[in-house]
């Protein structure tokens, strides 16, 4: 996924104010979209999250497991459909997962060449301020974790196991 500076994005935006402002090459920027990167090409989201996780006092395991992406989707719209019944928001979407799993990479070479884009900051600098930003905000205090959500993931995880057990006792009653 490509990843740009918010500080990057204002440049551009200016420069694309500055250009349509210029009668010279307004015909050049009225109506058209430009893409803006920081030049450093696509970065995972483990990538990007995991220092600012760990600058929030998050420890990161030392070993990881690997689920497919495919699994996740699955889990996803269980999440979704069990949310749905629940009137819920699901903790999980189906959404996030194809976000987090299709490769978005974009170019920037028109906003270069027409508007002069050059990009303020790379992502890992953007990272490093983000993470640095955490540390000094947060201090010693470690991560809050929002009890209306731990609330919403148990919901959402107790409901369909109780639906399971629950169809799973009916059915050994009828068949006995």
């Amino acid at each position: 996924m490509d990843w740009v500076h918010v500080e990057s994005v204002a440049e551009a935006e200016m420069l694309a104010a500055a250009a349509l402002m210029d009668p010279a090459r307004h015909h050049l920027v009225a109506g058209k979209a430009f893409f803006v990167t920081d030049d450093g090409g696509p970065t995972s989201v483990q990538r990007v999250f995991d220092p600012v996780l760990e600058a929030a006092g998050v420890r990161m395991p030392d070993k990881r497991i690997r689920v497919h992406w495919r699994l996740l989707y699955l889990l996803a719209a269980l999440f979704e459909l069990v949310a749905w019944v629940l009137d819920d928001k699901p903790v999980l979407m189906r959404m996030e997962i194809l976000k987090a799993h299709v490769a978005h990479t974009f170019r920037a070479d028109a906003a270069r060449r027409i508007l002069g884009y050059r990009p303020r900051y790379t992502t890992a600098y953007g990272i490093q301020m983000w993470a640095q930003q955490l540390r000094e905000t947060q201090g010693d205090q470690p991560l809050e974790i929002d009890p209306v959500e731990i609330r919403r993931l148990g919901r959402q995880l107790i409901t369909p196991v109780a639906v399971g057990v629950t169809l799973a006792a009916l059915a050994y009653s009828l068949k006995g």
